[in-house]
Protein backbone atom coordinates (compact mmCIF):
# COMPACT_ATOMS: atom_id res chain seq x y z
CA UNK A 1 0.00 0.00 0.00
CA UNK A 2 1.67 3.70 -1.03
CA UNK A 3 1.42 6.69 0.84
CA UNK A 4 -1.23 8.28 -1.72
CA UNK A 5 -4.04 5.26 -1.38
CA UNK A 6 -3.08 5.82 2.82
CA UNK A 7 -4.04 9.34 2.58
CA UNK A 8 -7.22 8.47 0.49
CA UNK A 9 -8.32 6.33 2.66
CA UNK A 10 -8.41 9.06 5.88
CA UNK A 11 -10.31 11.25 3.42
CA UNK A 12 -13.12 8.34 2.64
CA UNK A 13 -13.20 7.54 6.01
CA UNK A 14 -11.27 3.93 6.72
CA UNK A 15 -8.94 5.93 9.27
CA UNK A 16 -8.19 2.52 11.55
CA UNK A 17 -7.26 0.78 8.46
CA UNK A 18 -4.95 3.14 7.08
CA UNK A 19 -3.45 3.97 10.12
CA UNK A 20 -3.01 0.43 10.68
CA UNK A 21 -1.75 -0.18 7.38
CA UNK A 22 1.18 2.45 7.94
CA UNK A 23 1.88 1.32 11.61
CA UNK A 24 3.05 -1.71 10.26
CA UNK A 25 5.75 -0.19 8.24
CA UNK A 26 7.00 1.06 11.13
CA UNK A 27 6.38 -1.61 13.87
CA UNK A 28 8.05 -4.61 13.67
CA UNK A 29 7.05 -6.81 16.89
CA UNK A 30 3.89 -8.42 16.71
CA UNK A 31 2.87 -8.04 20.24
CA UNK A 32 3.50 -4.42 19.56
CA UNK A 33 1.62 -4.21 16.65
CA UNK A 34 -1.42 -5.80 18.67
CA UNK A 35 -1.01 -3.03 21.43
CA UNK A 36 -0.87 -0.13 18.73
CA UNK A 37 -3.86 -1.67 17.11
CA UNK A 38 -5.88 -2.15 20.75
CA UNK A 39 -4.89 1.67 21.61
CA UNK A 40 -6.30 2.80 18.73
CA UNK A 41 -9.19 1.01 18.16
CA UNK A 42 -9.85 2.93 21.66
CA UNK A 43 -9.18 5.84 21.13
CA UNK A 44 -11.48 5.84 18.09
CA UNK A 45 -14.24 4.38 20.43
CA UNK A 46 -13.48 7.62 23.24
CA UNK A 47 -13.61 10.52 20.05
CA UNK A 48 -16.78 8.26 18.74
CA UNK A 49 -18.50 8.43 22.56
CA UNK A 50 -17.37 12.32 22.84
CA UNK A 51 -19.13 13.13 19.35
CA UNK A 52 -22.33 11.04 20.56
CA UNK A 53 -22.29 12.87 24.00
CA UNK A 54 -21.46 16.60 22.32
CA UNK A 55 -24.30 15.61 19.48
CA UNK A 56 -27.20 14.68 22.61
CA UNK A 57 -26.25 17.95 24.52
CA UNK A 58 -27.10 19.77 21.63
CA UNK A 59 -30.31 18.12 21.13
CA UNK A 60 -31.40 18.42 24.65
CA UNK A 61 -30.73 22.08 24.26
CA UNK A 62 -32.46 22.41 21.43
CA UNK A 63 -35.55 20.57 22.59
CA UNK A 64 -35.27 22.76 25.57
CA UNK A 65 -35.17 26.16 23.97
CA UNK A 66 -37.91 24.85 21.51
CA UNK A 67 -40.38 24.13 24.74
CA UNK A 68 -39.57 27.14 26.41
CA UNK A 69 -40.56 29.14 23.12
CA UNK A 70 -43.54 27.16 22.78
CA UNK A 71 -44.59 27.38 27.00
CA UNK A 72 -44.27 31.27 26.43
CA UNK A 73 -47.53 33.23 26.40
CA UNK A 74 -46.63 35.75 23.79
CA UNK A 75 -48.02 34.53 20.44
CA UNK A 76 -45.71 36.21 18.24
CA UNK A 77 -42.40 34.27 19.45
CA UNK A 78 -44.77 30.67 18.60
CA UNK A 79 -45.00 32.11 15.03
CA UNK A 80 -41.60 33.39 14.70
CA UNK A 81 -40.15 31.14 13.28
CA UNK A 82 -42.88 30.83 10.23
CA UNK A 83 -42.28 34.90 10.63
CA UNK A 84 -38.40 34.29 9.36
CA UNK A 85 -39.62 31.49 6.59
CA UNK A 86 -41.75 33.97 4.78
CA UNK A 87 -39.48 36.86 5.08
CA UNK A 88 -37.03 34.90 3.63
CA UNK A 89 -39.34 34.00 0.96
CA UNK A 90 -39.97 37.37 0.71
CA UNK A 91 -36.45 38.55 0.44
CA UNK A 92 -35.82 35.55 -2.37
CA UNK A 93 -38.23 36.62 -4.59
CA UNK A 94 -37.29 40.63 -4.24
CA UNK A 95 -34.18 39.87 -5.08
CA UNK A 96 -34.62 37.44 -8.16
CA UNK A 97 -37.33 40.21 -9.57
CA UNK A 98 -34.66 43.45 -8.87
CA UNK A 99 -32.12 40.97 -10.55
CA UNK A 100 -34.18 40.82 -13.75
CA UNK A 101 -33.81 44.69 -13.97
CA UNK A 102 -30.19 45.36 -12.99
CA UNK A 103 -27.46 43.48 -12.24
CA UNK A 104 -27.21 43.20 -8.17
CA UNK A 105 -24.71 41.10 -5.68
CA UNK A 106 -25.85 37.65 -4.84
CA UNK A 107 -27.57 37.07 -1.63
CA UNK A 108 -24.50 35.59 1.08
CA UNK A 109 -23.73 32.39 1.34
CA UNK A 110 -24.87 33.10 5.78
CA UNK A 111 -28.24 33.78 4.23
CA UNK A 112 -28.61 30.70 3.04
CA UNK A 113 -27.03 28.80 5.62
CA UNK A 114 -29.19 30.32 8.43
CA UNK A 115 -32.38 30.36 6.49
CA UNK A 116 -31.97 26.93 5.48
CA UNK A 117 -31.43 25.97 9.09
CA UNK A 118 -34.79 27.76 10.28
CA UNK A 119 -36.66 26.51 7.33
CA UNK A 120 -35.41 22.97 8.65
CA UNK A 121 -35.86 23.08 12.15
CA UNK A 122 -39.65 24.77 11.19
CA UNK A 123 -40.13 21.67 8.68
CA UNK A 124 -39.26 18.89 11.15
CA UNK A 125 -41.22 20.58 14.58
CA UNK A 126 -44.51 21.06 12.32
CA UNK A 127 -44.17 17.85 10.83
CA UNK A 128 -43.50 16.22 13.90
CA UNK A 129 -46.38 18.10 15.43
CA UNK A 130 -48.36 16.18 12.44
CA UNK A 131 -47.04 12.80 12.94
CA UNK A 132 -48.32 13.35 16.41
CA UNK A 133 -51.55 14.72 16.06
CA UNK A 134 -53.51 17.86 17.23
CA UNK A 135 -55.35 17.25 21.00
CA UNK A 136 -52.89 14.29 21.59
CA UNK A 137 -51.87 14.51 24.84
CA UNK A 138 -48.57 12.48 25.13
CA UNK A 139 -46.58 11.75 22.20
CA UNK A 140 -45.74 8.95 19.81
CA UNK A 141 -43.38 6.21 20.44
CA UNK A 142 -41.42 7.46 17.07
CA UNK A 143 -41.31 10.90 18.52
CA UNK A 144 -40.19 9.81 21.79
CA UNK A 145 -37.15 7.95 19.79
CA UNK A 146 -36.43 11.05 18.01
CA UNK A 147 -36.52 13.65 21.50
CA UNK A 148 -34.99 11.27 23.51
Amino acid sequence: MNILSSVAGLLTGDTLGTIKSVAEKFIGDPNAKKEFDLEMQRILQEKENQVEQTFRQRMTMTQEVISAEMAQGDNFTKRARPTVVYWGMALITIHHIVNMFSEIPELPDQFWIAWGGVVSVWVVGRSAEKFRGKGKAEDSSLIKAING
